[in-house]
């Protein structure tokens, strides 16, 4: 069980125990019985302000305290899916990934992954604050530039970059290319471009992600709504490999992509 989840079974045990409702306690600590609810069910997590509030309108000894700082340790921490991704990832000697509408995690500058973040802010599962979810997605891009470089394949569809033209402020848009381009410039990193006119492909509805280890362990990575699936049976992993080299034969070529986007980049820096 979850130290959120400990926590709101806490809350209720202690609420019951005094005799009051929802709404009662809500009323005693200036909240809503529904808030309540929703700590109560883990749908929500404790913060420490309102915590301090139920210890002393419940009686409580420090538990509540104590499981909200847990809570918040817990929350602090990327979610599971995405430790095996960041595991794998670090481990890999070569990445191939393609994205759907939207440029590569290992690809992406800060302002855009920050823009990413706060247009699905209001339906995000994930608990951790904005800035530290792209803290986590700009180290990642370390095993791009160290000592020992991981080779990155990059499919970047040319609808991710219709959508970055169109974000309003234009700084993030810039920014963008020009981190596009610094990336593509790296002899460990390969783009290629794959243009709306080449149509339906075979990674058109799922993101997919194969990462190669050392001593030919191979493994995929699919994402999902919230979530995500490291794969590690053969099969399945052959499965994912098949369509990549499929679909990277509908793109540009590494040249190719790299004066695409050059050109868009330019036109940002008339």
């Amino acid at each position: 069980m979850s130290a959120r989840a400990c926590y709101g079974f806490e809350l209720r045990r202690l609420r019951e125990k005094a005799g009051l409702t929802q709404t009662a306690l809500g009323n005693h600590v200036k909240c809503s019985g529904s808030y309540i609810g929703q700590l109560e069910t883990a749908e929500r997590g404790p913060k420490p302000d309102i915590t301090e509030f139920f210890e002393r309108a419940l009686g409580a000894d420090g538990t509540l305290q104590r499981l909200c700082g847990l809570a918040l340790k817990e929350e602090a921490q990327p979610p599971s899916w995405l430790r095996d991704l960041l595991d794998a990832e670090a481990g890999a000697v070569r990445i191939r990934v393609f994205e759907v509408d939207v440029i590569p995690g290992l690809l992406q500058a800060p302002g855009y992954a920050t823009h990413l973040f706060k247009a699905g802010e209001p339906l995000d599962v994930e608990a951790r604050p904005i800035e530290d979810r792209v803290a986590t997605r700009m180290g990642r891009q370390d095993i791009l530039v160290g000592p020992n470089r991981t080779e990155l394949w990059a499919v970047v569809d040319e609808v991710a970059l219709m959508r970055l033209k169109a974000i309003p402020d234009k700084d993030v848009v810039a920014e963008q290319f020009d981190h596009l381009v610094k990336r593509a410039e790296l002899p460990n990193v390969t783009l290629q471009l794959l243009l709306v006119e080449a149509g339906v492909h075979a990674c058109s509805a799922t993101p997919v992600t194969l990462l190669s280890h050392p001593e030919r362990e191979e493994y995929a990575y699919v994402e999902t709504m919230g979530s995500g699936d490291l794969i590690c049976d053969l099969d399945a992993v052959r499965e994912c490999e098949r369509r990549y080299d499929y679909l990277r034969t509908k793109t540009l070529s590494p040249a190719q992509s790299l004066a695409w986007i050059r050109a868009q980049q330019m036109e940002l820096h008339p």
